[in-house]
């Protein structure tokens, strides 16, 4: 009685907070759909890149700093008519792609306002992503390794100009079914 007393009663409070574990679910769903439509609408660019940053951190733990970098020219990915159709397929896909994404959110969403909420996520990923496959492409464009014509691997000014020319309709797009 005296240790029931000094002590006090032991109780286990277990509450509930449904609210917190709703906002979770709604984070960890939002999150889920930002991720799946990414990689639906821009598939092979992502494959592209994982290719890219793969060979990237292969050639680094082997040959140095400077060797991922300076090799990733050398790869057969990074070729400009495998780069052109990568970007172009992604540019053929994104149009029915879009489509099905903007029906598919009308069926759920009344409100086109919070169907741009949600995408605007989405597009700063796909920025991000494009921006990321350009860097790569620029790397593998260098000047030390051109042939007798003034290209390396393919690749030139106007091959460049071409590549970066579809990836900013891409953009275009996507930020177009956004609003």
């Amino acid at each position: 009685l005296v240790t029931l007393l000094c002590e006090g009663v032991s109780t286990r409070e277990s509450s509930i907070d449904s609210k917190r574990d709703l906002e979770d679910a709604l984070r960890s769903a939002c999150n889920d759909f930002i991720e799946h439509t990414v990689v639906s609408l821009i598939a092979p660019v992502l494959t592209f890149i994982d290719q890219c940053k793969s060979h990237v951190t292969a050639a680094n733990s082997s040959l140095g700093a400077e060797g991922g970098i300076s090799s990733l020219r050398k790869q057969s990915f990074m070729d400009v008519e495998y780069v052109r159709a990568i970007v172009n397929r992604t540019l053929d896909r994104l149009e029915p792609e879009l489509g099905e994404l903007t029906t598919q959110m009308g069926l759920y969403m009344d409100n086109s306002a919070t169907a741009g909420i949600l995408l605007k996520p989405v597009i700063r990923k796909i920025s991000r992503f494009l921006e990321e496959a350009k860097r790569f492409m620029s790397d593998g464009m260098v000047q030390d390794d051109q042939d007798d014509d003034g290209e390396a691997g393919g690749w030139n000014k106007e091959a460049m100009a071409d590549v970066y020319n579809v990836m900013d309709q891409i953009e275009t797009m996507v930020k177009a079914a956004a609003t």
